[in-house]
């Protein structure tokens, strides 16, 4: 589904939201869309998850947040994916950490599955404090 939200200075952007319970949590995955003409959903990572969380409910401690930029999103770029972590209030703002991983690997954890190479599930700590 669209989601619309607000970036930096404000400016309206969107991007591709998917949403899903898990029997290992939930699992958020946000792609770039092409005709996206305001903030990235990298640059807007720390907005773009309390604007999420607000919207549907969600707990951010309960997330694994997964980024993808699909193949059309720049010609010539691959496709791909990230799980990125937030950390506390570093220096008064939230801080993102990203690590790729796989389609194969996104694909199982938006299945809900947590026993698969490459990603420990248990060492991805989001610890966020929306307010």
């Amino acid at each position: 589904m669209i989601f619309e939200f607000k970036g930096c200075h404000e400016a309206s952007s969107k991007c591709d939201l998917d949403i899903r319970q898990t029997d290992i949590g939930t699992v958020v995955m946000i792609t770039e869309l092409a005709d996206n003409q305001g903030t990235t959903i990298t640059n807007a990572a720390e907005i773009l998850l309390k604007q999420v969380c607000e919207h549907y409910g969600l707990t951010p401690n309960e997330i694994i947040w997964i980024e993808h930029y699909s193949e059309d999103w720049i010609e010539g770029q691959k496709e791909s994916f990230d799980i990125v972590t937030f950390n506390s209030k570093v220096f008064g703002s939230l801080s993102a950490n990203w690590k790729r991983i796989t389609l194969e690997d996104a694909r199982s954890l938006q299945s809900g599955d947590n026993h698969f190479p490459g990603i420990d599930i248990h060492a991805l700590e989001t610890e966020v404090y929306c307010e």
